[in-house]
């Protein structure tokens, strides 16, 4: 069983408030350094698989012997799950172990967001006073978790310019054929004006055809996202579902662009005094 191994010290759990569903926290003494052990759910319910009637919290005050640090030591809390990678993996096994003569290799203090210039100067003060010869060298979490993200990031960006870009063409394509629809049916639409057609009723023509297509579009694009939406999800561990009203509210907006652009040049052929479109007849 190959698991993530972390050596800490009493107050990380405290420091990044993480919860304990069972057991205690490590204790600042003698008899806890390097002796006890605190597992994730994920660790614990590993342990218990073979006994499907043992609860998690049974473990607590067990022996247990954790092969990365070859230490006999007690189980004495056992934490609730939390993610320490990106969310593109599972929560893994984790177990955080007590032992302060081994040292630390990075240290976690937790200042407030307002005072962070003056609070980082003290620190590289003290830092500078108590271990000279290492470099003082920092990194926010907020920055960290932006690390592990920005190629999501990045993607989200790039399918967004390139989103609004399509939409933007596609307006001024629909816009072009509205012009180019009204210009050769200006003679039908003066002819339907003398007979008694209404404004809204040549609107609805110019645009039934163009909403057709419209709606077409749609659904020949709705299963071809949906595959490659749910393809990129399939990168991460933990994920949304796809519900259908997403598409749905997204196939009524593209309507609602279309006949946005659509009835622009509609509106304006229809207003048109049909004198002058069959005076030249």
């Amino acid at each position: 069983m190959t698991s993530s191994q972390v050596v800490v010290d009493p107050d990380y759990l405290t420091l990044y408030k993480i919860k304990l569903v069972a057991g205690r926290n490590f204790q600042d003494n003698a008899a806890d350094n390097g002796r006890t052990y605190i597992i994730n759910e994920s660790l614990a319910k590993e342990l218990v698989k073979d006994q499907p009637t043992q609860q998690i919290a049974s473990l607590v005050g067990k022996s247990f012997a954790f092969g990365g640090f070859d230490s006999l030591g007690t189980i004495v809390g056992i934490a609730k799950d939390f993610n320490f990678n990106s969310l593109h993996h599972k929560i893994e096994t984790l177990c955080l172990f007590n032992q302060k003569d081994w040292g630390y290799a990075e240290m976690s203090i937790r200042i407030k967001g307002k005072d962070s210039k003056q609070a980082i100067a003290a620190i590289k003060r003290i830092w500078n006073g108590q271990v000279p010869e290492q470099t003082f060298a920092y990194t926010f979490l907020d920055e960290h978790f932006a690390d592990l993200y920005r190629a999501d990031g990045q993607v989200s960006e790039i399918v967004g310019i390139l989103a609004g870009l399509a939409v933007f063409i596609s307006a001024l394509g629909l816009f072009g054929l509205a012009t180019y629809s009204a210009e050769r049916r200006v003679k039908e639409i003066g002819v339907r004006k003398v007979l008694g057609a209404s404004v809204a009723g040549i609107v609805g023509l110019l645009s039934r055809d163009f909403l057709k297509l419209v709606i077409l579009a749609i659904l020949i694009a709705t299963p071809i996202a949906w595959l490659a939406v749910s393809s990129w999800l399939q990168d991460f561990a933990y994920r949304i579902d796809i519900d259908a009203w997403m598409f749905v509210v997204a196939g009524l907006l593209a309507i609602v662009v279309a006949q946005l652009t659509v009835s622009f040049q509609s509106i304006k052929a229809a207003l048109m005094n049909p004198v002058k479109s069959l005076r030249s007849e």
